[in-house]
C-alpha cells in the first residue's frame, strides 16, 4: 500500500474548498437580502416607511404649535418650534426649511408665520385630534388623563375623510372633552370666551368653559383635583401663588400655575330648555330616546355623574332592562350599561320624537 504524501505546514493553513458550504453561505446571504430588501415589508423598506412617517409627524406637530402662537397672537421661532416638537434648535432650523419649502410657512423678521395652505393644514391635524378626544370621551373608558395623550397619536393617522366619518358619526360635536372648538370640515373655528380664573373678578359667579391640556401634567393635577367642565364656582382668594374657589360641592385650593389652565366665562341668567319633552323615566322597555337636556332641579352631585355617564344633550338612549319591582333600569348610552333609578332618570329630559319615544 502507497503511503500518501504528507502536506506541507503552508497546505494545512489553506482553507478547504467546500461546495456545500459555499452553497449555504450564499443562500444566507440570499435569504438576508430577502428579509431586509423585501418589497413592502422587508427591514429597509420599514425603516423608510418609520422616517417618512416621524418626519410628517414633525411637520405636523410644529405646524399646530405655529397655530397655537398665532392663535395667542405670539409668532413662533425656532427656540419654541424645538421646544414643541421635541427636537435640538439645528433640527428644528431644518424643519422651518422644510416647511417653507412646502409653502406651509413664510419667515418674517426671524419669526415663522402660517400661510393660508399651512394654517388649512394645521386645522386638519387639530380637527383630528379633537374629534379624537371627543370620540374617547364619549363612547370608550379610557380615563380623561390619558385622552389627550391617544388624542396626539391619533391626529396623525386619521385621514380628513376618516375625520368627515367619524364627525357624523359622533353628531357633529362643536367642542372636544376639554371645551376647545372643533374646527369644521372647512377650516372653520368657533371664537372660544371666557377669561382665566388668575384674572377672573373674586366672588363673580363663574362657569367652567375650558380646561387646558398642555402641559399633560397641569391636566393630570385638574383630574385629581376633580375640577370638570361646566361646573359653576365663585373665587374666594387669590394670591401670587394659589386661588381658591368652591363650587355647590366642594372648596377647592390650586396653585395658580394650574388655575391658569382654567377658562371661566359668565353663568347664563337663567336656563330653560324649550319644550316638548319627555322623561326618560316614562320610556318603554326596548324604546330609545335622544338628550335634550337635564332637568332644572338637577344640581350638584347628580347632575355632575349623570354628565360625566354621557347623559349630554344628544346622546341616544335605550331602555335596556327592567328590575323586578320596576327599578332600577338599565339604560344603554354612548354603548355603556347604566342603571339608574326611577327619581334619576326623572332628571334626564328627552326629545319628544314618535319616531323615538313609544
Amino acid at each position: 500500500m502507497t503511503a500518501l504524501p504528507e502536506r506541507s505546514g503552508a497546505e494545512k493553513d489553506q482553507p478547504v474548498s467546500d461546495p456545500l458550504v459555499a452553497l449555504i453561505l450564499a443562500t444566507l446571504a440570499g435569504i438576508g437580502l430577502f428579509v431586509v430588501f423585501r418589497p413592502g415589508t422587508g427591514w429597509f423598506w420599514r425603516w423608510q416607511s418609520t422616517r417618512v412617517v416621524t418626519e410628517r409627524v414633525r411637520r405636523e406637530d410644529a405646524l399646530k404649535h405655529l397655530h397655537h402662537q398665532e392663535y395667542q397672537g405670539q409668532p413662533g421661532n425656532l427656540q419654541s418650534i424645538a421646544g414643541a416638537v421635541g427636537i435640538t434648535t439645528g433640527e428644528a432650523a431644518e424643519l422651518a426649511g422644510e416647511l417653507i419649502g412646502h409653502g406651509y410657512t413664510r419667515l418674517e423678521d426671524d419669526r415663522y408665520r402660517l400661510t393660508n395652505s399651512g394654517r388649512s393644514y394645521a386645522l386638519q391635524v387639530i380637527r383630528a385630534h379633537r374629534l379624537w378626544e371627543r370620540y374617547l370621551a364619549d363612547e370608550t373608558d379610557v380615563e380623561d388623563a390619558e385622552i389627550h395623550l391617544r388624542a396626539d397619536k391619533a391626529e396623525h393617522l386619521l385621514t380628513p375623510t376618516e375625520a368627515d366619518e367619524l364627525d357624523a358619526r359622533l353628531g357633529y360635536p362643536r367642542f372636544d372633552p376639554h371645551g376647545d372648538p372643533i374646527p369644521t370640515a372647512d377650516g372653520e373655528v368657533e371664537e372660544g370666551e371666557g377669561m382665566l380664573m388668575t384674572r377672573w373678578p373674586l366672588d363673580q359667579p363663574g362657569r367652567i368653559v375650558h380646561l387646558e391640556d398642555e402641559p399633560p401634567e397641569v391636566y393630570q393635577q385638574l383630574m385629581v383635583e376633580g375640577v370638570r367642565l361646566g361646573e359653576d364656582v365663585r373665587i374666594l382668594e387669590r394670591s401670587p401663588t394659589e386661588v381658591r374657589f368652591f363650587t355647590e360641592e366642594r372648596e377647592y385650593v390650586v396653585a395658580s400655575i394650574v388655575a391658569a389652565n382654567i377658562t371661566l366665562a359668565s353663568v347664563p341668567e337663567k336656563e330653560v330648555l324649550e319644550g316638548p319633552f319627555c322623561l326618560l323615566a316614562d320610556l318603554d322597555e326596548g324604546a330609545t330616546g335622544v338628550v335634550k337636556g337635564l332637568a332644572e332641579a338637577c344640581r350638584g352631585l347628580t347632575r355632575r355623574r349623570l354628565l360625566d355617564l354621557g347623559f349630554t344633550p344628544g346622546a341616544e338612549i335605550v331602555v335596556d332592562l327592567t328590575g323586578p319591582f320596576g327599578e332600577p333600569r338599565a339604560f344603554r348610552v354612548r354603548g355603556t350599561m347604566i342603571a339608574l333609578r326611577r327619581e334619576q332618570a326623572e332628571m334626564v329630559l328627552l326629545e319628544c320624537d314618535a319616531g323615538h319615544v313609544t
